[in-house]
């Protein structure tokens, strides 16, 4: 390594053995910045942005063509690459031809590599909600020093993530596979912090605690590591535990996105979030809905995929239908909502999308452990998910006093489900 300050730059193995000399037998406290989620609309992306780049341009408002297939380049600019303009000897100056800037920051800016442009690639799910979602559709900047952790963590509802260093020293990483090895990665966790879980049942939620591979390796987790250097993207897969830590100052930027094959563990989250009381970033049931009503559906996605969808909403369905025939039992009738917006279940905290059981009581019961605001006023309704309302209110002086919201009509469900069987059964569908 080179010299700083008369000194040799340590290694990337001298400063991984630091960091976790200081976690572990630190005796004094170390207070270390980090720019984290910082939203690139407001403070600019590292990546060329169409709108940004070129609002003269005709049409600038509109999204960029869409990519099939990534360009074998870089996503950063050579600037030494650019041409020189003539000297003043050749051309008159106002004649000379400028440096093609524009033909490069065209290529940029409209490459599928580009983070701005990523998650609404042909194959991604995103571009059918209803807003885009900082973080989600839209990249966070993160700008780090030495010793800048990011603690272990899964992706919001489990998605991909794709994270690309612009500029500045390596980061460390570690990660474990999603699926059954994310459960034994949870084991070993529990196993080695028990005395955190007790306190904080949620605690890998919350981004608050990191624990030594090697620790978590011996409990029984597969863990792999690998440095990120400027140039070098990371892509994390759904329900993979990672974290790690900044080498020296660095910034990147990442964001998230989904395919089809995405959803399955998209529902596993909902249902965690569920147990866990976690509001989640969007609707999972929301997003199967558009995804179902998206005139642009058949265009984008493959029959392989078409079935994971269908396989998908075939399971909201069902849990609807069976949660709408418990209320059933209990009286409670279903009405058309007249309400647009989506209610969250006091409960759950869940997005109730497609219905919302409606309970008038004069002070609702304190069903949910998390406390209203001091000045909150008391409501004559609380609104619930049909799942939590036909478990938790089957006594019997609530019974007559719930309605049923439908947001989605049943015949406007099965009528889709239908339709996006008469997709996947047609000739010619690739």
């Amino acid at each position: 390594g080179g010299k700083a300050g008369g000194a040799a730059k340590p290694t990337v193995a001298q400063v991984e053995e630091a960091y976790w000399n200081i976690l572990e037998k630190g005796d004094r406290a170390l207070y270390i910045n980090y720019g984290s989620d910082l939203d690139t609309t407001v403070v600019g992306s590292g990546f060329p942005r169409i709108d940004h780049i070129q609002p003269h341009a005709s049409g600038a408002d509109a999204p960029p063509p869409r990519a099939r297939a990534p360009e074998p380049a870089s996503a950063v600019i050579d600037l030494d690459a650019l041409p020189s303009p003539p000297a003043d000897s050749d051309v008159e100056a106002d004649t000379a031809p400028l440096p093609s800037v524009e033909k490069f920051v065209d290529r940029y800016q409209r490459s599928p590599w580009n983070l701005n442009i990523f998650p609404n690639l042909c194959g991604m799910l995103f571009d059918c909600l209803s807003s885009e979602l900082q973080g989600v559709s839209i990249p966070w900047l993160y700008v780090g020093m030495m010793f800048s952790s990011f603690c272990w963590h899964v992706e919001d509802s489990n998605m991909f993530s794709i994270n690309y260093m612009h500029h500045g020293e390596g980061k460390m990483w570690y990660g474990c596979p999603g699926g059954i090895e994310a459960a034994n990665f949870e084991a070993a966790f529990r196993a080695a912090v028990p005395h955190l879980f007790d306190a904080q049942p949620d605690l890998l939620y919350n981004l608050i605690t990191m624990a030594n591979p090697a620790l978590l390796s011996s409990l029984g987790a597969k863990v792999y590591r690998t440095v990120q250097m400027p140039g070098d993207f990371i892509i994390t897969f759904p329900q993979a535990y990672h974290g790690g830590f900044s080498l020296g100052f660095n910034y990147a930027e990442a964001v998230n996105f989904a395919t089809m094959d995405w959803l399955p563990y998209a529902r596993a989250a909902s249902y965690r979030y569920g147990l866990f009381k976690k509001p989640p970033v969007f609707s999972f049931e929301e997003l199967i809905y558009r995804l179902v009503k998206w005139p642009l559906l058949t265009r984008r996605f493959s029959k392989h995929e078409l079935r994971l969808l269908t396989s998908e909403f075939s399971k909201c369905l069902a849990d609807e239908q069976t949660n709408r025939d418990r209320l059933r039992t209990l009286r409670t009738h279903p009405f058309p909502s007249q309400s647009r917006a989506v209610s969250s279940c006091r409960n759950c905290r869940q997005p109730c999308f497609f219905s919302v059981v409606r309970v008038t009581v004069p002070n609702p019961p304190a069903i949910s452990t998390t406390p209203a605001p001091a000045a909150a006023p008391r409501r004559p309704h609380l609104y619930l998910c049909p799942r939590d309302a036909a478990l938790l209110l089957s006594r019997e002086e609530y019974r007559g006093k719930m309605r049923l919201l439908l947001r989605v009509e049943p015949r406007e469900m099965e009528r889709r489900f239908r339709e996006l069987r008469v997709a996947l059964e047609k000739p010619g569908a690739r």
